[in-house]
C-alpha cells in the first residue's frame, strides 16, 4: 500500500508516517504535512502543494501515467 486512505490518519500521524519518505503518497493525499503546523487543510495553499508534489513525482518517474485509460478495483 502506498499510503493509508487520507481520512484514516490525522495530520500529525501522517507527518510521522511520511517523515524521511519523500516519495510517500501522503505528500499528495495529506499535503498539509509539508506546510507549517496549523495550516487549514482546506486552504488553497494545501491543494497547490498537492499538485506540486504530484507534478514532482511524475517528473521524477516515481509515479507514472498508464498508457491507456483503465479502472482499478
Amino acid at each position: 500500500m502506498a499510503a493509508p486512505p487520507y481520512d484514516v490518519l490525522s495530520t500529525e500521524e501522517a507527518r510521522g508516517e511520511a517523515q524521511g519518505k519523500p516519495w510517500s503518497f501522503l505528500h499528495i493525499s495529506k499535503p498539509e504535512i509539508d506546510l507549517p503546523e496549523g495550516t487549514d487543510p482546506y486552504s488553497h495553499q494545501v491543494y497547490a502543494r498537492a499538485a506540486e508534489n504530484m507534478r514532482r513525482m511524475l517528473e521524477r518517474g516515481v509515479l507514472k501515467r498508464g498508457g491507456k485509460p483503465c479502472y482499478y478495483a
